[in-house]
């Protein structure tokens, strides 16, 4: 017992070997027993001491072996070199998300390229929105020139009168048209009375 003992407090030495003999006369002596009469007795008590000391002796080389495997294994981690860190994705900002919502606006506009890039450079300039750049007495001015200017090329290369073409309403359906332009809730009435006459 008190090799186990020892076993508790130093887990890398193991059990010493069970001596039978030694064992036989530590329990008479502790038990007070008769060796003649109680003989089958401490047979027993003698097997199961050395059930006791092989149990032991398992449990505390698994022990060492498990230690042995866990010190190997922090070993083997700390001597690995560190994994590179992955890049982390560019997180978005107030400032990048009001970037995309402006070039949305602006792309929303239905205004010449040229026009688009002189809001877009004025917006910059003064440090507003698009929406503010569309409505600012400049731009609307220069909005204004530009239509101008438009109707002019316009007159001069065919007398001002563009050609029309008559569109095929039967082929459409309610979901051709734009419902967010003047053109296109025009076009689109033009098709409801077009299904009216057909339809009777």
């Amino acid at each position: 017992m008190e090799n186990i003992q020892n076993e508790g407090q130093d887990p890398n030495e193991k059990l010493g070997e069970f001596k039978v003999e030694e064992v036989r006369e530590k329990i008479i002596t502790d038990f007070s027993l008769d060796e003649v009469e109680q003989e089958e007795l401490i047979n027993k008590l003698v097997n199961d001491k050395q059930e006791e000391h092989k149990r032991f002796s398992t449990a505390i080389s698994q022990k060492i072996n498990w230690r042995k495997k866990a010190q190997d294994l922090e070993k083997n981690t700390l001597s690995r070199p560190d994994p590179k860190p992955l890049p982390d994705k560019e997180p978005l900002s107030e400032d990048k998300i009001l970037e995309v919502l402006e070039k949305r606006e602006l792309e929303s506009l239905e205004v010449s390229e040229e026009m688009k890039k002189e809001i877009q450079d004025y917006a910059k300039l003064k440090g507003i929105n698009i929406k503010k750049a569309q409505n600012s007495d400049y731009i609307k001015f220069r909005m204004e020139q530009d239509e101008k200017k438009e109707k002019i090329d316009n007159a001069s290369l065919g007398g001002g009168r563009k050609p029309t073409t008559k569109k095929d309403y039967s082929e459409m359906k309610a979901t051709d048209f734009d419902m967010t332009t003047p053109e296109g809730k025009a076009d689109y009435a033009k098709y409801k009375e077009d299904m009216r006459k057909k339809l009777g």
